[in-house]
């Protein structure tokens, strides 16, 4: 029986240590980098309400915002000319992993995970607390900004698969700051 219970707790264990290291994240830091801006002409973006500010690349255009998308939480919407690359802009509940509000970051990121996002990392941009993550399914790339009410505004940018969306999605995600 003690033989039983010693396997039982070893298999407890590398479980919680396989879990542990699937939470870990890098909090790795990143800056705004103007020299990497210089070449792609653009103009800053205030987000009216939630206190932030980015980038946009001028082979962004505003495009119209259906109403299927406006009423999941989608607040603004971005087209290349040729609709090769989309980025949008939601804003709406962060959740954990019991569909209840969630209380941190941390909370954010296991969601997504559970959900079937992959290379899912906190990272800090400007001082920014940030939830990277990609979407196999729906070949997206998002950025999510964690707000302490509960609520979270997410940078969605597709096709993640092409390289020039991811680019553009890496250079934008950098430059975003606390609106001045």
């Amino acid at each position: 029986m003690k033989k039983i219970l010693a396997l039982i707790l070893c298999l407890l264990v590398s479980f919680s240590a396989a879990a542990y290291a699937e939470a870990a994240y890098t909090y790795s830091e990143y800056a705004y980098d103007e020299s990497m801006f210089a070449e792609i002409g653009g103009e800053w973006i205030a987000m009216e309400g939630l206190g932030l500010m980015f980038y946009l690349p001028d082979v962004y255009l505003a495009a119209e915002l259906p109403e299927e998308l406006a009423a999941i939480g989608v607040i603004a919407a971005f087209t290349t000319e040729d609709s090769s690359s989309t980025f949008t802009i939601s804003y709406g509940p962060a959740l954990n992993v019991e569909n209840n509000a969630a209380a941190s970051i941390e909370e954010l990121a296991a969601y997504y995970a559970a959900v079937g996002a992959t290379n899912v990392d906190i990272i800090i941009v400007n001082g920014i607390p940030m939830i990277i993550s990609m979407m196999p399914a729906d070949d997206t790339a998002n950025y999510s900004v964690f707000f302490e009410d509960g609520t979270q505004c997410v940078l969605t940018f597709t096709p993640a698969s092409d390289a020039n969306t991811a680019l553009l999605a890496g250079l934008m995600s950098t430059s975003l700051m606390i609106a001045e």
